[in-house]
């Protein structure tokens, strides 16, 4: 169908090339021009450097070539296959300005010259190149060459110095221009020395300026292959080829809806797996940090300050998935949520954490009875006395003068900010003219301060490690001490490597955090 694009998108081994050099040979009879995947990207020289009868016999020698099966594979022309299109380039051109002079000679009115010749091949292949972004244009000069001029208006030079993006763009865009009309243009690789935000838009100016021609391009570019206008464009997936006796037999293909998006399988197969990347609160440079890279070490993690930051984020990707390859998901503290809080953040890809700090982790018991044990074998002391002793001195830290009333106050005042902001009004609501705007709620801290109490009462330091804000209590210099450390962060240091050389110890961690959703 002339004007339209067939895009076939399959990973490396799919047998995207075997299925180009086969729809050639289906062809026979039709003028086919297959750009091959495994083309040469460079020039010998600034102009074409073979004679007029020896383009003719390369004609002949690149169709007897390209039915060859090993030109799945060879390019029996690489030597010559830049002068080829150099020359169909150069010859275009001059025919051009032959039929320029010529109506000049008639008498043709300047004005009316362009409408008689249409636009120059030339300008035709620099209007490709700048839609596709690139900063270089083609010129000719008088020793019947070519020369890259770019468009800050620096001196020109030999195409032969081109970038291998440019020369690629120049080659692609310059062969599929000169093809006769009606042609099938079978494009292997398009993308090849090409950056992504630039071949997807070369290909769409290629195939707008040749209007009279039908395009198949097989490409693993993603981008290129979904940025491709879906009005003019049948999208196809590979995902693999069926041999027999080396040769191709058979493919697994399949063509899309134009309202589908490209499958997640075919995606994994091209990319691999999605790279997975919960974003979490805090500075990049923490000890927090550290101890999530021990529990999530399959993922790349990245902190991005408060939890509005992360619940932005992970709301971003989870919206937008077929425009990227990252499985977002996201880690905020706990601070006091209840259960459908947390069951709402996990519909959105976020896990709230059971703790209410992460740092929290290190007081837990599992992590308290561990350096215990190290240290009883160090200090030559009895395990067990040891961690009784840091649960004593904990639980007197926690209950001592205000404290109890600065943990409850604490959590409150999260949950609270939380209410605050979920009630405020909608703009509706403000356009009533409502004066004043009134927001409140019921202050969570008598609860608060009344559990802490019966886990006071009851001796809990777990669930009050796990649900209250430690951080600022001596309880962390207590324990560090108990357990005969010098300070907080030697005895924090201690619990992160004790958890990253024990994998049951961090096995029991993970499980305390909770699974991302």
């Amino acid at each position: 169908m002339p004007g339209h694009i067939t895009a076939v998108v399959g990973p490396n081994g799919s047998g995207k090339s075997a299925l180009g050099h086969w729809l050639q040979q289906q062809a026979a009879g039709a003028k086919v021009r297959r750009v091959i995947a495994h083309r040469r990207l460079w020039f010998e020289s600034a102009g074409p450097d073979i004679t007029s009868p020896q383009r003719e016999q390369l004609g002949v020698n690149i169709t007897h070539w390209g039915a060859d099966p090993q030109s799945r594979w060879r390019d029996h022309a690489q030597a010559q296959r830049a002068s080829v299109v150099l020359f169909d380039l150069l010859a275009q051109i001059n025919d051009y300005n032959a039929r320029v002079v010529e109506l000049l000679k008639q008498g043709v009115q300047p004005e009316h010259i362009w409408d008689a010749v249409g636009i120059s091949m030339l300008d035709r292949i620099n209007s490709i190149l700048g839609n596709a972004h690139l900063k270089v244009r083609l010129a000719t000069t008088d020793r019947a060459t070519f020369e890259a001029v770019t468009v800050d208006g620096c001196p020109g030079y030999p195409i032969q110095e081109m970038s291998d993006g440019e020369k690629s763009a120049l080659l692609l865009s310059a062969e599929v221009m000169t093809v006769p009309s009606s042609s099938l243009v079978i494009i292997d690789e398009p993308e090849r020395h090409l950056h992504r935000l630039i071949s997807a838009s070369l290909i769409e100016a290629i195939a707008a300026g040749r209007q009279d021609c039908h395009f198949v391009v097989l490409t693993h570019d993603l981008d290129l292959a979904a940025s491709l206008p879906r009005s003019s464009t049948t999208l196809a997936v590979l995902a693999k080829t069926t041999w027999s006796n080396g040769l191709p037999v058979g493919w697994d293909l399949r063509i899309l809806d134009p309202e589908d998006d490209i499958p997640e399988s075919a995606r994994c197969a091209i990319l691999g797996g999605r790279r997975r990347v919960p974003f979490l609160e805090g500075e990049a440079h923490s000890l927090d940090l550290r101890l999530y890279e021990v529990l999530f070490d399959e993922w790349t993690l990245m902190p991005v300050g408060g939890c509005d930051q992360v619940i932005r984020a992970v709301h971003g990707l989870l919206t937008s998935e077929t425009h990227h390859w990252v499985h977002g998901r996201g880690i905020v503290d706990g601070d006091g949520r209840d259960a459908a809080e947390r069951a709402n953040l996990a519909v959105n890809g976020i896990l709230a954490l059971a703790v209410s700090e992460v740092e929290s982790l290190y007081y837990s018991e599992i992590v308290r009875r561990a350096l215990a044990a190290r240290q009883g074998e160090t200090l030559g002391k009895e395990p067990t006395e040891l961690l009784d002793d840091s649960t004593h001195r904990a639980l007197a830290a926690l209950s001592a003068g205000d404290t109890p009333n600065r943990l409850a106050a604490s959590v409150a005042e999260k949950i609270v900010s939380r209410r605050l902001f979920d009630d405020l009004p909608t703009r509706a609501e403000l356009a009533t003219g409502v004066d004043p705007v009134v927001v409140s709620t019921s202050s969570p801290f008598p609860m608060q301060l009344a559990q802490l109490a019966g886990y006071l009462q009851a001796a809990d330091l777990e669930s009050i490690v796990r649900e209250y804000p430690i951080r600022d209590t001596s309880l962390r210099a207590d324990v560090a001490a108990s357990l005969g450390f010098k300070s907080i962060e030697h005895y924090e240091a201690a619990a992160l490597a004790r958890i990253r050389h024990d994998p049951q110890l961090a096995t029991a961690v993970r499980q305390i955090i909770g699974d991302l959703p």
